[in-house]
């Protein structure tokens, strides 16, 4: 048999921080920086789906509808460019959820000059 635990003056204290920097948190990511907090939250879903050939298109009408947002196609495109960027310039590699091997991005430029991006498990 157990005894129910009291609340000491030091959880309440704990508790009242917890609140107090949710709170913070919250009010850092509403407004006009919540769609970038939305993206990159978002952005390692978005990065194994297109290794698996989900074409952008789709993957933005998820991301619109799952967050409520009402992103055009060259603003995603923008937003996942300059994500990408982010990710490489501090190291930070997505994995593949089903295997965990990291996901290898590789951007090729075709004959006519547009980008052609493939992505694949890195070997």
């Amino acid at each position: 048999m157990s005894i129910p635990h009291k609340f000491t003056e030091v959880d309440k204290d704990a508790s009242r921080l917890m609140i107090f920097g949710q709170s913070l948190e919250t009010a850092a990511v509403n407004g006009k920086h919540k769609k970038d907090a939305d993206f990159a939250e978002a952005y390692p879903t978005m990065e194994q789906h297109l290794a698996r050939k989900v074409p952008q298109k789709v993957v933005l009408e998820k991301f619109n509808t799952a967050y409520g947002h009402t992103l055009h196609p060259l603003g995603f495109r923008k937003m996942l460019d300059e994500e990408r960027k982010r990710r490489d310039g501090c190291g930070e590699v997505v994995a593949c959820s089903a295997c965990g091997q990291p996901l290898l991005r590789a951007i090729k430029v075709a004959e006519d000059g547009t980008d052609a991006e493939e992505q694949n498990h890195v070997q």
